[in-house]
């Protein structure tokens, strides 16, 4: 089975690069999957990778000072299509 490989045009940011500038920016990157609920950053913590998601979306979220965890933002397109 061939992996699916990502139409980098359905990220709005990559998708506003010139044409050569995108090409770069992806060729140093990978195309990876992401667990559910996976933490990519940590406050306090060196920020090691960038992710520039073309399927799905990716939250932002703070904790409360009782515990709990909210979402402040959501970056991607989430059934959205990219227009």
């Amino acid at each position: 089975m061939t992996p699916m490989r990502p139409d980098w045009t359905e990220n709005r940011l990559l998708r506003a690069l010139p044409a050569a500038e995108r090409r770069r920016v992806v060729g140093l990157g990978e195309t990876v999957t992401l667990d559910v609920r996976k933490a990519l950053f940590e406050p306090g913590r060196p920020v090691h990778d960038v992710y520039f998601p073309y399927n799905g979306v990716i939250s932002l979220v703070t904790p409360l000072r009782d515990g709990h965890v909210i979402e402040v933002a959501t970056v991607g397109n989430e059934d959205i299509p990219p227009g």
